[in-house]
């Protein structure tokens, strides 16, 4: 096939070359598996949640709506109080840690659950007891200090973070997933690309196709170690 290629005949190419297709998904394979196990540091995080409320009291099933509407809107100020400098500097000054509020920072992942008044803070680092020590001394530690900003509102923990054991990243099942496609991908695309620039007449009746001539007969290849021309 020169210069184009119908589906029929791409598949029966593909086929032909399946053994093509197969190596490169393996290689791959074990490639990303590699990579993943030997090269990528696993990372581990834990995550607090906190319950957060817009006001004090509510007396009424409308100031009930309204306090989840006020609490909504108040998270994203949470949010960066819980990344200042004042409540990080105080996290690392009250549990001893020995790092920086800028490292804690680069660490740390503030999050909402979709219409609700429930906030998850996560810390990820490459210890799972780093992780577990850091987000709960923040959690300790934050809910006073914003308290003291905001003066009204209520902030106050859920659940603390657990020890964990399962790294969260890297995903070695989206890795090896992604290295058998990348395999395939870069093999059918050198099985197209390498029959498109393929000069040779491989048949009658491409003959008849690109020269539009009547063939009288053909001469089989004997006894040749070549195969795929004429």
């Amino acid at each position: 096939m020169h210069g184009s290629l119908d589906l029929l005949a791409l598949f029966r190419l593909l086929f032909k070359n399946i053994w093509v297709i197969l190596l490169a998904c393996l290689i791959g394979l074990l490639g990303a598996f590699g990579i993943t196990k030997l090269l990528l540091k696993p990372m581990y995080t834990s995550t607090v949640q906190l319950y957060v409320s817009g006001s004090q009291k509510s007396s009424s099933s409308s100031s009930d709506y309204y306090d989840v509407i006020t609490a909504q809107k108040v998270v994203n100020t949470y949010t960066s109080l819980i990344k200042s400098d004042r409540v990080l500097d105080e996290v690392v000054l009250n549990h001893n840690l020995p790092y920086t509020s800028n490292q804690i920072r680069r660490m740390m992942s503030v999050s909402t659950a979709q219409e609700t008044q429930i906030m998850n803070i996560s810390i990820t680092s490459d210890s799972p007891k780093k992780s577990m020590e850091i987000v709960n001394a923040i959690a300790r530690t934050a809910p006073d200090i914003i308290k003291d900003f905001t003066e009204t509102g209520i902030i106050k923990v859920i659940d603390y973070a657990k020890p964990i054991t399962r790294p969260s990243s890297p995903n070695l099942s989206l890795n090896c997933i992604f290295g058998i496609m990348l395999g395939l991908f870069v093999s059918v695309l050198y099985i197209v690309l390498r029959d498109m620039l393929d000069l040779r007449v491989k048949g009658e009746d491409e003959i008849k196709k690109l020269y539009n001539i009547p063939v009288l007969g053909s001469i089989p290849v004997l006894n040749s170690q070549t195969k795929g021309g004429y």
